[in-house]
């Protein structure tokens, strides 16, 4: 079948609208992923774990039930276990093992009706802003690929950028979810605490400060998969209030008086921060925030109370830029929590004081390999 050809105008919910109307089968969404993932990821490194033969079997099946059904979709490969595919989180200690059951959030994916391509790229245990684990190489940035998409969830933010997937699967504790977004000009949404799952393997991450969710390129996408997705297991340490009505009635609705809190200082550092950093968030908050919106500075000695409390939604939305090398030594320098570049090589050289560019890769030939098939690594 061939694949659709106006696959890139549509987000998630537009394409589940097509394929519920019969208009579009779901292979043909799933041969336009599949070209896409094949001729884009040899370049950006956003797909660690491909499962395009087993998806191609899904999307055969005709999937019509559920918010999404029929929509190609990627996991990150942290804090989901798809069964049949290794679980390694980046992790060379981890190499071999391969999961055996979905977790829950999977299987809600499963059930709203998406179809799982794979596994994305992200630092191991993700615990960088940045993806460049050792064990798979670097993801880069799809709108300068000498950038960063930023981490944990950079090779799901690069996949949905790029237009292999509308939207993919990511989690966030520090900004795992919104900093990818923000690098790789997308939606990203961290959930209140315990809105979402880790279960059956955790009840909790972080101290309830991680949750699951995804990063999607439209806000619609984000409230409709998290009206499919939310909902604390038997078991679960928080148990926010039900949502007064479904999220995606939300979009678009009055939102009422808001306060957005941010801090000048860094949760554990002490050193004064860049300058220039600290201006651009005073400039953005002054160009972006109604004068509805109540802004409150929090003060280093409130930051453990403030990010006790940071299970309440957080949003971002980005633009399409990412730190360069010279900003990220000047951040070095300042102490200034930022994305590094997208190699450890340049890193290193930006930790030096010698800042240069990494080499672009020539577009490749698309790859042959069409699942994975037993390697730690990809093909």
């Amino acid at each position: 079948m061939e694949p659709f050809a106006d696959y890139d105008r549509h987000d998630a919910t537009g394409m589940a609208d097509l394929v519920r109307s019969r208009q579009v089968h779901p292979l043909e969404l799933f041969e336009a992923a599949a070209r896409r993932i094949e001729t884009l990821n040899p370049r950006l490194n956003a797909v660690v774990y491909p499962d395009l033969d087993r998806a191609r079997e899904a999307a055969a099946r005709e999937p019509r039930e559920g918010a999404f059904a029929g929509v190609p979709f990627l996991v990150k490969d942290l804090g989901a276990a798809v069964a049949g595919l290794p679980y390694t989180q980046s992790s060379r200690s981890r190499a071999g093992y391969v999961a055996s059951a979905d977790n829950e959030i999977v299987t809600r994916h499963r059930r709203a009706g998406l179809i799982i391509l794979g596994k994305t790229n992200t630092p191991e245990f993700g615990l960088a802003p940045v993806t460049e684990p050792e064990v798979h190489g670097p993801a880069r940035n799809p709108w300068d690929t000498g950038r960063t998409p930023c981490g944990s969830s950079g090779g799901s933010a690069a996949a949905v950028a790029a237009g292999m997937v509308p939207m993919a699967h990511g989690n966030d504790g520090g900004g795992s979810i919104r900093m990818p977004a923000s690098a790789c000009g997308l939606f990203g949404l961290k959930p209140t605490r315990g809105r979402s799952t880790w279960g059956p393997d955790y009840m909790e991450c972080w101290l309830g400060l991680s949750e699951q969710h995804a990063i999607t390129r439209s806000v619609r996408d984000s409230a409709r998969l998290l009206d499919a997705t939310h909902g604390a297991p038997p078991g679960a340490p928080y148990r926010p209030a039900p949502p007064p009505r479904p999220y995606a009635e939300e979009v678009g609705a009055p939102p009422g008086r808001l306060r957005i809190a941010f801090t000048k200082s860094a949760l554990l550092d002490e050193r004064p921060q860049d300058p220039e950093c600290v201006a651009a968030v005073e400039a953005a908050l002054c160009r972006a925030v109604p004068r509805s919106v109540v802004c409150t500075i929090i003060e280093r000695s409130s930051l453990a109370t403030f990010a006790d409390s940071t299970g309440r939604g957080a949003i971002t939305a980005g633009t399409r830029s990412s730190v360069p090398f010279a900003s990220r030594a000047r951040a070095i320098q300042y102490g200034v929590t930022t994305c590094p570049s997208t190699s450890v090589a340049a890193r290193r050289a930006a930790a030096s004081g010698e800042i240069r560019d990494p080499a672009r890769p020539e577009p490749s030939l698309p790859s042959s390999r069409r699942s994975w098939t037993g390697s730690t690594s990809p093909g």
